[in-house]
């Protein structure tokens, strides 16, 4: 996969460092279900995903059928995702969190890290 991460288990939330190239819908289906299983095995429903090295060449249209499928498995699921990323990849950040977040799911794109984590532990801004 052209995904690589590595977890941390922190004291709230889940940090993942990823890296690599975001360029299918199977990509990023793949790291969904990946960060999934890290969630439940870590019993933790707050996850942060430090994006800065991650190369994101999603289409629209990309982003949008992920949004219908990630609203659908991830609806119930309580999980609240901060994804912290360059600039470089805030249209395609911005997109999933407007597409997630009118379809329900606490999912929210930050360029700055200390913005991200105070919005995903202290769950202000909700």
């Amino acid at each position: 996969m052209p995904y690589r991460y590595r977890v941390d288990k922190k004291d709230d939330y889940i940090f993942f460092d990823v890296r690599g190239e975001a360029d299918t819908v199977e990509d990023s289906r793949w790291f969904a279900n990946e960060a999934i299983k890290e969630a439940e095995r870590l019993d933790c429903d707050c996850l942060f995903f430090d994006e800065r090295h991650l190369s994101m060449n999603l289409t629209s249209h990309d982003v949008y059928v992920l949004a219908e499928e990630f609203s659908q498995l991830l609806l119930h699921s309580g999980l609240r995702v901060a994804a912290f990323h360059v600039a470089d990849n805030s249209d395609v950040g911005g997109a999933f969190e407007t597409m997630l977040r009118n379809r329900s799911f606490n999912y929210r794109s930050f360029t700055d890290k200390d913005e991200a984590l105070d919005w995903l532990v202290l769950k202000a801004d909700s």
